[in-house]
């Protein structure tokens, strides 16, 4: 499943981790497990695209954080 959502770019730059937990909820995907979110790709300050892994529920999930356009996708598997 594929879900495309847009979010506060100054939330996410000052919390990331809650920023992503909400995220999470509001997707309706399943409930974030706790200790299960790692970024998967680090980044520096120039870099466009944050990735990050987490289990939801059932799901494992890949979160993809474009902080240009302040627009998350998230693929379960």
């Amino acid at each position: 499943m594929r879900k495309v959502m847009h979010i506060n770019a100054k939330d996410y730059k000052n919390n990331p981790e809650h920023t992503i937990k909400h995220i999470v909820h509001s997707a309706n995907i399943g409930r974030l497990e706790e200790g299960t979110l790692e970024r998967v790709k680090s980044t520096d300050a120039a870099s466009v695209v944050d990735v990050w892994h987490a289990q939801c529920g059932q799901n494992t999930c890949e979160i993809s954080i474009n902080k240009q356009k302040s627009e998350v996708i998230i693929i379960t598997v």
